[in-house]
């Protein structure tokens, strides 16, 4: 068994390679709220205790699943990562504590080796001993691969109640990496909570959840389309949020021409547009629910999508809503 000093730690410069790497991501106590404990998906594993939050996944970059995917500079989490950031928002309940992720992004660690075990708890402790030992050491050379001395800067918050990790392992394995739509409305509604934690950035904090709503738009199509739905529409898709979100608590069903999230449509507009039919704008016509709310209903549509079904809690939710009426 290596000890920590053994384990070399790396930057990867690039999410496109096709070479398995066991890649790191941390996880900043600012801004996150986080489930204790050690929670294995099978290519790794998520971490969360007093001293540091973060995964480690087995896994290739974006050009193993499509070798024709564009560069970008912003790739800033792997397929696997984006799986685990995905499972992890599933986890939360409909009414329970809120899951709030805010990964480090940057040059990515890497482990130097590809031989560890990653479903046994004493590779977990071996690999948090080394970011801990990362972080104690002073290097003189700024591209020396290091833990960020940020993840120092505060408490962890650790959920313990209120979630449901034993769905951890599962949504991990039916989150398809090759669905690039799903996995960019997984990051978009990550990216909304990091933005959504500094007052400056509260309007592309909701630009980020309009995205994850376009992202939800586009594979609730894709859905009907499947159902035999020929060129379904916006209102075709606020037909289908209806029927399986809104119609178990018994809300109105949707007008003649409503569309897909129809609350959202003129301010979307407006922010993306700053010139539009709507007018013209000098800050964007949004608040900050808007974010919240969104980050909400989308989390529940895309586990709807991947699973197919509502989770217990949302059955549950609706039971408890009739027997109050």
């Amino acid at each position: 068994m290596l000890s920590p000093e053994e384990l070399e730690l790396d930057f990867s410069f690039s999410g496109y390679d096709q070479t398995p790497r066991l890649r790191v991501m941390m996880f900043h106590p600012r801004g996150g709220s986080y489930p204790r404990g050690t929670f294995f998906c099978g290519d790794g594993f998520f971490h969360a205790d007093a001293d540091l939050a973060f995964s480690v996944v087995r896994c290739s970059g974006w050009r193993s699943i499509d070798e024709d995917v564009p560069f970008s500079e912003f790739a800033w989490a792997s397929p696997a990562q984006v799986r685990v950031l995905g499972a992890l928002l599933f986890c939360q309940t409909f009414d329970g504590a809120w899951i709030s992720l805010y990964p480090v992004v940057g040059p990515e660690l890497v482990l130097g080796t590809n031989e560890l075990d990653l479903a046994e708890l004493s590779t977990v402790l071996l690999i948090k001993e080394r970011l801990l030992l990362s972080l104690k050491m002073k290097h003189l050379q700024p591209r020396i691969a290091r833990v960020p001395v940020s993840m120092l800067s505060e408490p962890y918050d650790l959920l313990d109640e209120d979630i449901e990790m034993d769905r951890f392992e599962v949504s991990y394995q039916r989150i398809d990496p090759a669905n690039f739509v799903l996995m960019r409305g997984i990051q978009a509604l990550v990216k909304s909570d990091m933005l959504g934690r500094h007052q400056e950035f509260g309007e592309e904090s909701v630009i980020a959840a309009f995205i994850s709503l376009d992202a939800s738009f586009s594979l609730v199509q894709r859905k009907l389309k499947s159902e035999g739905v020929t060129n379904p529409s916006a209102h075709d898709a606020a037909r289908w949020l209806h029927r399986n979100f809104y119609e178990p608590f018994h809300h109105e069903p949707p007008g003649e021409l409503e569309k897909y999230f129809e609350g959202f449509y003129e301010s979307r507009i407006s922010t993306l547009h700053p010139g539009s039919r709507f007018g013209d704008f000098p800050f964007s016509p949004t608040m900050w629910d808007d974010a919240i709310h969104l980050r909400s209903q989308l989390r529940q549509v895309f586990s709807f999508l991947v699973y197919g079904a509502h989770f217990k809690d949302f059955e549950d939710a609706v039971d408890d809503y009739h027997a109050r009426r």
